[in-house]
């Protein structure tokens, strides 16, 4: 069966591309393994994408559909230059988004199900929304290949997270200790510094009335009592308050030094000391350090040595307090504000940054727990390096990398307090004289749960097992890993992966797809990745996290370029997502309204970095376009029933065969690719989609298509005999301008079909389903090939490096149709003001102008000279002219404007066309010839004019240029 047979011609007139074409394209890219990565392939010929594994947390969005077709465009181009192209799809569906969006299905909390039970019910919906997933990124349009297929909680993945922590424990990179960290009390569990937003609101600085005395011995402290004024945003901790400091330099306090502070409502004693962090403008400049009620507190009681006074739990409950305890923190506040009201002495409003959870939006407090941390902050320098050696798109995206680990002021807390997530490989022995000692998994246990299962040579009984699980960011921090398998020489996927275990709950799709070859094999052709494609916003944590993981395990960086995407806007430009509740609508929906192509020009339109506002009038325009390359290619394809492949597939012969406008739009054609091309190489595709976007509409369907149509229409024209006795300029002119039949040996429709087959191609990576269509239904019969897809590997437009080697003189002609395109629109622009039909005729259009040097025109049109059978066109440029005299600017301009006096012109020209005969041969003189008649022959065509008369010339070029001689064509040729 050909490929063109699975997308009939009929259901392409329908009007809704995705309704009708997306799943059976789709069946065709499949079926032909469009986009099947080989692993046979070497790494110099592979590209390889690190994308982003979406969270199984609820529906894909429009935000998701931005940013992750922007990454398929790049990875079609790469495709269609050659490129071996490793482009996985994986689903992050462990931790806690997928737990949240359980409890919402369910109804439920966590807290109110057995461990094994909520896990179940976890994979369950992971199930339900992962096959959802895949039905809505096929209708995107992603070219993803599928065998490369994988989940953050697979057996595969849990098993290369699980050697990861084993090769960092082993390195001595990772520790488990008790400290202050993070703490969300809403969804109950530690979180790292990167999972932690910046929210800012309006809260009151009380100014407390504090009493500070002398100490004269241990425990023995003078009589006298002074005040001492304390600033603070959290009354509630005063219980747990610790020190009360203040600025070495602050003379205002300089006399504290040696004095204790008495805590109000406690009656507790606390040292004052100096500290160069207080900040003397804040408040009354002095301040409490409570353990905790900030990072900044962490960071006194480090400094101090001071101790820890414990009151707030992990339920966010109030504790050791006696007068406090079971209240929120909230609660607790007032009820302190009601027992401080003497000690109060002042309170304004401020503004205050509250350091609150990136899930659950409530603010953080600080507890003391036992946690895993893997170590950053001795190696931040190192990372910085990595940062430097990586091309970052756009470039002032390191900069927020560098300011993130720059700011860090704590290690990378890993583990979190929940059920679903990738296990710790970890024991604690119960055994005598070994108490809490930490057992560590072997390798080839791996995967392991060490609530099922038991460390070598240990029973049930003699171990405790680590109940907790990894931040899901530890685990999808290794998804350049996940994909090979490999961590180390010693500790890799294939060498320690337990076959013997059988767990159907675990996906493990992509555990087959490359057992081929090795870990390290698939390792070596993949890594360093060529591009990782992610959102901005979490530089932070899935770009910080990956280069540690790749620094610590393989001592390079993970990708030589990184890509980040902006965000999608609301119309308030506000971040479209789940969690703010500004979506009114489906992906899904936007899909079956608009369709992806459509959707398609919005994002790619779109320039990396960038956030852009979600608007469907793009999607409007993205309709009007896929309608536009409908629309001609079935006028064109109309009308090449008598071609075949040879006939417009040779770029050599049709280049050869063309003249006039066949040949310009040619010319412009390869300056297309050439500058598409060069943007796609720098990932500047929204630069590419412009560029190939104007070529297509304006160049070719406004101005080709229509310049060609009476040809097309009378395409058999008998051919007469041209007069070759060409002595002088006046002999040319007279061959060319005064003959009605001017026949073109060039055919228009194979020019036009080479033109749009070629520029499907340049539109494929922007909208796959339409060009695929096309191309199936109208290319692909004429040609007579295997079965094939558009978007085959190889299948980018080449460059015709030499193409203005093959005719000598053909830069001139791409200005001569530049400016009969400007000539042309002029004519249009006068139809159009005297409320004329654009078919209406013209009986004679006057061209004047001088070209002295310059190599641009200054065109312009004179409305006040017409009538309705005649129209002036004017072009000039004097600005590059030596010889051109400013002070009779004015008189000469008028006289130009008028066709008069060109007697200064006529001299200065003719003097630089003495020898004219003698500076062109024969070969050129029959390409002049033959172009100037095909440009002149479309534009009186076009334009419905019976007559052109020329008083002037065509723009100056390097190598050649047609000069004004008082209304006939002279060419001059000059040298380099």
């Amino acid at each position: 069966m050909k490929v063109s047979n699975i997308i009939n011609s009929e259901q392409s007139e329908q009007t809704n591309l995705n309704e009708i074409n997306s799943e059976q394209i789709n069946l065709l890219w499949e079926k032909y393994n469009v986009y099947k990565w080989d692993c046979n392939k070497p790494r110099s010929l592979n590209f390889t994408i690190d994308s982003p594994p979406p969270t199984i947390s609820g529906s894909l969005h429009i935000g998701h559909f931005f940013s992750y077709t922007q990454c398929d465009i790049i990875a079609r181009y790469q495709r269609m230059i050659g490129k071996n192209v490793f482009y996985p799809i994986g689903y992050d569906n462990n931790g806690l988004p997928t737990e949240r969006l359980t409890e919402k299905e369910l109804d439920t909390h966590i807290n109110m199900m057995q461990r094994s039970n909520f896990i179940n019910k976890c994979r369950e919906i992971i199930n339900k929304y992962e096959q959802e997933f895949r039905k809505t990124i096929k209708l995107m349009g992603l070219s993803i290949d599928w065998s490369l297929h994988y989940d953050t909680i697979s057996k595969k993945s849990i098993s290369v997270s699980q050697m990861s922590f084993i090769d960092l424990y082993n390195k001595g990179l990772i520790e488990k200790r008790s400290a202050p960290s993070f703490w969300d009390v809403i969804d109950n569990t530690a979180l790292s510094q990167g999972e932690i937003e910046d929210k800012e609101k309006i809260g009151i600085m009380y100014d407390i009335l504090f009493k500070y005395v002398r100490s004269v011995s241990n425990n023995a402290f003078d009589v006298v009592m002074h005040d001492i004024i304390v600033s603070t945003s959290r009354p509630e901790m005063l219980p747990a308050c610790v020190a009360v400091l203040y600025h070495p330099d602050d003379d205002r306090y300089k006399h504290l030094n040696g004095y204790k502070a008495v805590v109000p409502f406690t009656g507790k004693i606390v040292p004052i000391l100096p500290d160069e962090d207080v900040i003397p403008e804040k408040g009354t400049g002095v301040v409490m350090c409570c353990t905790f009620g900030d990072i900044q507190d962490i960071v006194w009681w480090r400094r101090h040595k001071l101790p820890i006074i414990d009151i707030i739990g992990r339920d966010g409950l109030m504790k050791n307090t006696q007068v406090f305890d079971n209240l929120s923190v909230i609660e607790a506040r007032k009820v302190m504000l009601c027992k401080l009201d003497d000690e109060i002495y002042k309170k304004e409003t401020t503004k205050q940054i509250l350091k609150c959870g990136e899930r659950s939006g409530f603010p953080l407090e600080i507890i003391v727990s036992d946690q895993w941390y893997i170590k950053i902050i001795e190696n931040s320098d190192n990372f910085i390096k990595i940062g430097q050696d990586i091309n970052w798109y756009p470039k002032n995206m390191k900069n927020r990398y560098e300011s993130w680990i720059n700011g860090l002021n704590q290690e990378w807390c890993i583990s979190r307090q929940r059920y679903l997530g990738v296990p710790f490989p970890v024991w604690y022995s119960k055994r005598s004289g070994e108490e809490g000692k930490i057992l560590i998994a072997s390798p080839k246990q791996l995967p392991v749960d060490p609530m099922v299962d038991l460390p070598e040579g240990y029973e049930r009984y003699e171990v405790e097992a680590d109940c907790n699980v990894m931040d899901t960011w530890a685990t999808s921090a290794l998804t350049p890993q996940l994909l090979s398998g490999y961590i180390t020489e010693e500790i890799s996927y294939n060498n320690n992966y337990n076959q013997n275990k059988d767990d159907n709950n675990l996906d493990d799709s992509l555990d087959n797809s490359l057992c081929s070859i090795s870990s390290k094999e698939i390792h070596d052709k993949i890594f360093p990745f060529d591009i990782r494609t992610q959102a901005h916003e979490i530089i932070r944590t899935w770009t910080f996290g990956t280069v540690v993981k790749s620094f610590y395990h393989q001592q390079t960086k993970p990708w030589k370029n990184i890509l980040l995407s902006g965000w999608c806007l609301s119309d308030d430009k506000k971040k479209i997502s789940k969690s703010k509740g500004n979506i009114t609508f489906t992906l899904n929906e936007l899909l079956n309204t608009w369709g992806a192509d459509a959707m398609r020009y919005w994002s790619g339109n779109a320039s990396l970095g960038n956030d852009t506002i979600y608007n469907e009038k793009s999607f409007q325009t993205g309709k009007r376009f896929i309608n536009k390359l409908r629309n001609a290619t079935k006028f064109i394809t109309s009308h090449a029933g008598h071609l075949k492949k040879e006939d417009y597939c040779d770029i050599e012969f049709l280049m050869n065969e063309s003249v006039g406008f066949d040949y310009w739009i040619l010319l412009k054609l390869n300056e297309t690719i050439k500058v598409a091309t060069s943007y796609f190489d720098k990932f500047e595709y929204s630069e590419a989609l412009n560029r190939i976007e104007s070529f297509f509409w304006r160049v070719f369907c406004d101005y080709y298509l229509e310049l060609i149509k009476v040809r097309v229409y009378d395409l058999h024209t008998n051919n007469n005999d041209e007069d070759d006795n060409i002595e002088t300029i006046n002999d040319m002119y007279d061959v060319f301008m005064n003959k009605d039949s001017l026949v073109l040996k060039s055919d228009p429709i194979r020019i036009s079909m080479y033109v749009l087959e070629t520029t499907l191609r340049l539109l494929a990576p922007f909208f796959p389903y339409i060009t695929e269509e096309l191309f199936q239904v109208y290319i692909s019969p004429m040609r007579n090939n295997p079965p094939e897809s558009i978007h085959k590997r190889g299948n980018w437009p080449s460059l015709i490096q030499d193409i203005y080697s093959v005719k000598s003189i053909n830069k001139v002609f791409e200005k001569i149709g530049d400016e009969c395109i400007s000539i042309l629109q002029m004519i249009h622009k006068y139809k159009s003001m005297q409320k004329l039909s654009i078919k209406s005729q013209i009986e004679k259009l006057n061209v004047y102008g001088c070209i002295f040097k310059g190599s641009n025109c200054n065109l312009e049109f004179d409305f006040n000279k017409y009538d309705n059978n005649n129209v002036n066109y004017h072009f000039y440029n004097y600005e590059n002219d030596d010889n051109y005299d400013d002070s009779e600017n004015s008189q000469f301009y008028k006289d130009l404007s008028v066709g008069k006096n060109y007697l200064k012109i006529n001299t200065y020209i003719q003097e630089n066309n003495k020898n004219f005969k003698n500076l062109i041969n024969n070969q050129d003189m029959e390409e002049a010839k033959m172009n100037l008649k095909a440009f002149i022959v479309d534009l009186k065509n076009t334009g419905s004019i019976n007559s052109i008369e020329f008083q002037g010339a065509l723009p100056y070029v390097k190598h050649y240029s047609l000069k004004s001689e008082c209304g006939t064509y002279s060419i001059e040729v000059e040298n380099d």
